[in-house]
């Protein structure tokens, strides 16, 4: 929440950040982060797809899109437990 904290244009139609970020969790947490190979260097990270989402390339935000550097995985919830698990075993 805090990458979009100044894209308050996309606050409308009923629409807070907060909702928005909310609704990209549940689809990153029920399909992304399962996809996402934490022992493959180059596999990427998916895109997150956020309707109206202006171009910010400095903030990594493309038209109605916002990808994430593969540095910031280890700060997503619960990937780096789930990489020390899978090295462990």
């Amino acid at each position: 929440m805090q990458k979009l904290a100044n894209e308050t244009y996309l606050i409308k139609n009923g629409k807070t950040l907060k909702s928005i970020v909310q609704a990209k969790t549940l689809v990153f947490e029920n399909y992304q982060k399962r996809i996402y190979d934490i022992n493959r260097q180059n596999s990427p990270l998916a895109s997150i797809f956020i309707d109206d989402l202006k171009e910010n390339r400095k903030k990594r935000f493309y038209e109605n899109r916002l990808e994430f550097k593969r540095s910031v995985a280890p700060v997503i919830p619960y990937m780096s437990c789930s990489k020390n698990l899978l090295v462990r075993q």
